[in-house]
């Protein structure tokens, strides 16, 4: 694994490369003058039963050749067309982010989708070892009025964070801003946000419109103004320095009320859903123990109205069942993906097959709650309490084209799911896992 360019100087969202996109890690890695590591074994691998895990694995595959069958299935328009399958339904249902959460939906969605890439850009899909999913995309390389770009993607998030979220509907730019992030070893969630905090600080007078230098105009929808604090963010060039910290402390230096408007919870920046219509997002965003992570909330059932957005009944409890079932899951390294087909009963299946233990799906769901709560207590101890279990106050405005017949989120409506969250994980008021719940997780307090 190799640290990426923008790591050098360190920003928090840099990453060290594919597998660890959030969180900083790159950073880290380039405090520590990491340039590159390697992890070779020098022992075969083997399973404790062989034939049952080889059963396991069918299991499996027939579980994915099902669900890929039917032309309904997520997945099989993640094969088709990539993860931005979806922007056309999530636009049509107002949770796509847009101008800074001002809007909804975007008018020029289709522009930058995933149909649009598929449809303007030679692709290739291709997939990790042994998948039958193939969701990655790679185009055929192209001449852009900024520099010829080979790459894939961009992903679902980034047609967000780097498109909607900064009003651009210029796929050219989108598809070379996606590549400066790659080549740079940047997310492009927290960079995308980024640059779209500061047109949204232009637009409140708190930063200047010419504060990329010459020859550039920083606004919304503006290609080359995106281009160009791309790469400022990555060299820490001028306003670049500032942002290359994240919106969090960006706006803590700013101040002049750009705390209220910064997309972020515990310094990490918004994923591509919108709290303001969502409950469980909104949960999700504010409980999450390393902030604004969408990789635990009930996102598929809230859009598909399964249950509804805008109700706060039951919502904690199916926030932190997720979050319990979705931690376990990762420590088997299994891709997010497998839990849109897979039941956690077949997790346990092959785990057990593979390592001789004998997990139940009761103590698998289990082991991750008590992850959870080994990760909030660790979070208690470095000074992450209750207090950063919030929202900015951008969240609780109401964008201009909310939908007729739902409810925008309100501050009492937020602080309804936090008690009940608090509730239902057994903590105390001041979000502290009681002694008596860490006992029953097999932990000291």
């Amino acid at each position: 694994m190799g640290l990426r360019a923008a790591a050098e100087p360190r920003g928090p969202h840099d990453r060290a490369d594919h597998p660890l996109p959030r969180g900083g890690a790159g950073a880290v890695f380039g405090s520590k003058n990491l340039k590159v590591f390697g992890v070779v074994g020098l022992n075969d691998v083997k399973v404790a039963n062989p034939k049952g895990f080889e059963e396991a694995i069918e299991r499996t595959y027939t579980a994915f050749r099902e669900d890929l069958s039917h032309p309904w299935s997520l997945l099989g328009g993640f094969g088709r067309i990539g993860t931005g399958s979806g922007v056309a339904l999530i636009n049509d249902k107002h949770v796509f982010a847009t101008r800074y959460h001002k809007y909804t939906s975007f008018q020029h969605a289709n522009e930058i989708d995933g149909e649009a890439f598929m449809r303007k850009y030679e692709t290739r899909p291709i997939g990790c070892q042994s998948c039958l999913v193939h969701c990655g995309m790679v185009r055929k390389p192209l001449e852009t009025k900024w520099g010829t770009i080979w790459t894939r993607g961009p992903e679902y998030e980034t047609m967000y964070s780097i498109g909607s979220l900064c009003f651009n509907d210029n796929s050219d730019m989108l598809y070379y801003a996606n590549d400066q992030a790659e080549k740079y070893g940047m997310d492009t969630l927290s960079l995308g946000v980024n640059v779209a905090f500061a047109m949204e600080c232009v637009d409140r007078g708190i930063l200047s419109k010419d504060a990329l230098g010459e020859g550039y105009t920083l606004e919304f929808g503006n290609p080359d103004a995106t281009v160009r604090l791309i790469d400022m963010i990555a060299a820490r060039e001028g306003i670049g320095d500032l942002l290359a910290e994240g919106v969090k402390r960006a706006s803590e230096k700013l101040n002049q009320g750009s705390q209220d408007f910064a997309l972020q919870v515990k310094g990490m920046e918004f994923a591509a859903w919108m709290p303001e219509r969502m409950r469980g997002v909104a949960t999700t965003f504010a409980t999450a123990n390393r902030g604004a992570c969408h990789k635990r909330a009930p996102i598929g059932m809230e859009l598909m109205e399964f249950v509804p957005m805008d109700s706060t009944e039951g919502r904690a409890e199916l926030v932190a069942q997720i979050q319990n079932v979705v931690n376990a899951t990762f420590t088997l390294v299994s891709c997010r993906f497998a839990e849109f087909v897979l039941k956690p009963a077949q997790f346990v299946d092959l785990l057990n097959n593979a390592s001789g233990m004998s997990f139940t799906a009761e103590q698998f769901e289990l082991m991750g709650e008590a992850i959870w709560n080994m990760e909030r207590m660790y979070n208690l101890a470095a000074g992450i309490d209750a207090s950063q279990d919030s929202l900015p106050e951008i969240c609780f405005k109401v964008p201009l084209d909310f939908p007729e017949g739902y409810k925008p989120l309100t501050h009492s409506d937020f602080n309804i799911l936090i008690k009940d969250y608090y509730e239902y994980r057994g903590w105390d008021a001041s979000g502290t896992p009681t002694p008596e719940r860490l006992e029953k997780l097999g932990l000291k307090g």
